[in-house]
């Protein structure tokens, strides 16, 4: 016997909201009537759910004790069906990217705050039993790469040497989604989709993909607002903020980097908007970028490395 579950979500008219911007995913509205809300919609080619797994996970995120939008409810868009989320707006808000694009030479400052309210948020402990654990979550995704054996093996061996860890990851961590109300004078953790808990080298990987590896396509330096120049800046006053000095990709502690990358995007390709072998593609590109320099005989002391 089959049982179909048909979901009613609260409907809405785009005509009552008005476009702000756009992300690799989603779109951003504020509404015509209600200062106090925004709405977050779902691209066309969006999976639903994606959008309903933020949602609950925002709503669980309220009790964790860092400052982030309240997730209010998940609606529809009677028109195309699809999903989105009303969320508490953050007055005067703008993000870091675009401060810098409105004025660039406060980019070391900005990257200086960023990394001060990362080390915050990384040093905040989550329940384990309510978010999704990334170390355990790569684990088992390596396996069923559609890779070369070689790659494999260096990625098993090293998810076992990354520490436990329950602290906070943004796993989405850029300065495109953090952002600071003129208002209230706060700094607000947005896009908190793929929250969950792990070592914090997974969140500055991440940041170093699209700071020195993704800086280069104009879809990416247009949703940032920020030319490739800025954007290998910004990589290079983070981390000098968030270290004590700037990391190199080539150094014992910028393979280490690279490495926790190679192993984050193991669960985050299948998000791509392409088919499946383009997907596979592309999967291999950043193992192999991420991988050079190396193998199964160094990636122990490239794990032990420290900055």
């Amino acid at each position: 016997m089959f049982i179909f579950v048909i979901m009613n979500y609260k409907q809405i008219n785009l005509n009552d909201w008005e476009l702000q911007g756009e992300g690799a995913f989603g779109e951003s509205y504020f509404s015509k009537t209600d200062s106090s809300i925004m709405l977050k919609l779902m691209k066309p080619e969006g999976r639903k759910e994606d959008i309903i797994a933020e949602f609950e996970n925002s709503r669980k995120i309220a009790s964790v004790g860092f400052k982030t939008p309240a997730a209010i409810e998940l609606v529809e868009e009677s028109q195309s069906g699809r999903l989105g989320i009303i969320y508490e707006k953050v007055q005067e808000k703008i993000s870091f990217t675009r401060m810098i694009h409105d004025n660039p030479s406060d980019l070391p400052r900005i990257a200086k705050i960023h990394a001060e309210e990362a080390k915050k948020f990384h040093g905040i402990n989550c329940d384990p039993t309510q978010f999704l654990c990334y170390k355990e979550t790569i684990r088992k995704a390596i396996p069923k790469l559609f890779t070369f054996k070689k790659y494999k093996d260096i990625l098993k061996a090293a998810i076992e040497l990354v520490p436990d860890s329950h602290g906070c990851l943004q796993y989405d961590f850029q300065p495109g989604n953090i952002v600071h109300s003129n208002k209230t004078g706060e700094n607000y953790w947005i896009d908190m989709g793929d929250f969950g808990y792990g070592h914090y080298l997974f969140d500055i990987a991440l940041l170093y993909m699209f700071t020195n590896i993704l800086c280069t396509k104009k879809s990416v330096q247009q949703i940032f607002h920020m030319t490739e120049q800025q954007l290998r800046a910004y990589w290079v006053e983070f981390t000098a903020a968030y270290f004590g000095r700037s990391i190199q990709p080539d150094e014992m502690f910028g393979k280490k980097i690279r490495l926790h990358l190679a192993m984050a995007v193991t669960i985050k390709y299948h998000m791509i908007p392409a088919p499946g072998p383009i997907k596979y593609l592309i999967l291999n590109v950043m193992l192999r970028k991420n991988l050079k320099g190396i193998s199964l005989e160094n990636v122990a002391d490239i794990m032990a490395a420290k900055v």
